[in-house]
């Protein structure tokens, strides 16, 4: 499954805006800004995919993809099931490329449905990951006891700043906001303030800071006479308001809960809540971020999708290597058996010599569909043997040897763990075994290790459709669910 995506910058984020207006998600991670805002140093994409949004990007140094969103009108009846198809997707879109899908900064109701969707997956989480959100108009009013403080605050501003008013930037105001950056890089530098994710994040605002507003983006300023002392910039996307960036002036007392409540008023009946953002682990922002009594702590998890091969005892000895687990080169651990003498057992060193003959066979490899010689054109002796280990080592595969009497005649090989509970599976058999009825059976007590062995919910595999002897063979076992111009699909559950 290909999709088509595209990177997030200057030409594209009108059209990443057009979507963000459907988003149901407060994470600030969906905002076109703050995408636009690190496009340098986490680059992001995105597609649409059954009628979703789909994003790639990074977050908190771990790149992924964020949960999906319906974006077409059409789709919306059938929420659900489209984001599940989107997903699809893009599981079939990790598996063409070979790699583990990740999905970020997911939210407790999103972890949800991916703990039900995916059977094998772990979760990173940290606090300095959630988002501060609060009710605009809470916000706007500041009413009550619980915000006295902030009251008493922007008094005292007023009483200290009679003349300051908040307002939107608009382009007469282009040298006013230069002044500001200088004095506010001056005193941000004069105060110590030289990490360097702070000093970057102080040259990406002064880039994404415009004159003109519009319907979703706000840029706004606290003036005092015709002096700028404070500036903040909030971007609409869904029913949310994200305020990507507040600076001030040090030294105007109670200017930020001055700036935060204008700005609240200035977005009344146009976002019903507010995404401050996190706190990153900060002490200071966390007790001021809480002091303005959030609605929700959002918190953020991280969900990596892991494979079934995972699940392998390590202490089992059928899946050691010899060399680890003390099996002599006569004796291996039998982990399924059929029919004509057939078994399954992990390959072992001894094997070597006939498993370079079965790999190396370009005539087998035409229906085998993996050409080593794109990963080693003049393969050495032992190359596969040990190409295999490292399959079972990385979780990425697991070859097995098929048996006869207890001598390697080929081998079965699990491939494509998407997490779900299910796996892809092929076989292959040395040409002098070749045609004396042995593929079906072999294949048969596949699957069976595949479902019982494994403990997988589905195994699936699919063979060219002029490979007439693979599909009967196949079809001895499985069910075919599908076809295209190529391949012949099948799945066994049972």
């Amino acid at each position: 499954m290909t999709l088509e995506f595209k990177k997030v910058d200057e030409n594209t984020i009108e059209e990443l805006r057009g979507y963000a207006k459907h988003c149901p998600y407060l994470c600030s991670i969906y905002s076109p800004g703050m995408l636009l805002m690190w496009k340098n140093e986490n680059p992001s994409y995105f597609t649409v995919a059954a009628g979703c949004l789909i994003i790639k990007t990074k977050a908190f140094g771990t790149e992924g993809y964020l949960y999906p969103y319906v974006v077409v009108p059409e789709a919306e009846l059938h929420a659900q099931a489209a984001i599940g198809k989107a997903l699809d997707m893009l599981d079939d879109y990790m598996e063409e490329a070979n790699q583990k899908l990740r999905i970020l900064a997911v939210s407790d109701s999103q972890l949800k449905h991916l703990s039900e969707r995916y059977k094998n997956y772990s979760v990173k989480r940290d606090r300095r990951w959630a988002d501060y959100i609060y009710k605009t108009e809470e916000m706007a009013a500041f009413a009550g006891r619980r915000y006295s403080g902030q009251r008493n605050h922007i008094k005292k501003f007023q009483k200290l700043y009679p003349e300051a008013v908040f307002r939107l930037l608009e382009p007469k105001d282009q040298s006013a906001l230069e002044v500001f950056w200088k004095e506010y890089e001056a005193s941000f530098t004069n105060a110590a303030v030289t990490a360097e994710m702070a000093q970057l994040e102080l040259t990406n605002a002064k880039k994404m800071v415009k004159t003109e507003s519009d319907e979703v983006n706000y840029y706004a300023a606290v003036f005092n006479g015709d002096k700028i002392i404070s500036i903040c910039y909030g971007e609409i996307f869904g029913d949310c308001v994200d305020v990507h960036i507040e600076k001030s002036l040090p030294d105007y007392q109670g200017i930020y809960p001055f700036m935060a409540n204008a700005f609240a008023n200035m977005c009344l009946g146009k976002a019903t809540y507010m995404n401050r953002e996190d706190d990153a682990g900060a002490r200071g922002l966390r007790i001021s971020k809480t002091q303005y009594h959030p609605c929700e702590i959002l918190g953020k998890s991280h969900l990596f999708i892991d494979n079934e091969l995972n699940n392998l005892v390590p202490e089992d000895e059928a899946f050691k290597p010899e060399a680890n687990c003390g099996c002599s080169k006569m004796e291996a651990k039998v982990l399924a058996q059929g029919q004509d003498c057939l078994a399954l057992t992990m390959l072992r060193e001894s094997d070597s010599d006939d498993y370079d003959r079965l790999c190396l066979n370009d005539q087998h490899n035409v229906w085998w569909g993996d050409d080593y010689k794109k990963r080693n054109a003049n393969p050495e002796p032992g190359y596969f043997y040990r190409d295999a280990l490292w399959g079972l080592e990385t979780h990425t595969y697991l070859s097995l040897a098929i048996r006869q009497n207890g001598q390697f005649i080929g081998e079965i090989v699990y491939f494509v763990f998407d997490g779900r509970g299910s796996c892809k599976m092929g076989w292959r058999l040395l040409p002098e075994f070749c045609g004396k009825g042995l593929a079906a059976e072999a294949f048969r007590i596949g699957g069976d290790f595949a479902l019982y062995g494994l403990g997988l919910e589905k195994v699936k595999a699919y063979c060219f459709k002029v490979n007439e002897a693979s599909y009967k063979a196949i079809l001895k076992s499985m069910k075919q669910v599908g076809e295209d111009e190529t391949y012949y699909y099948f799945e066994r559950t049972v």
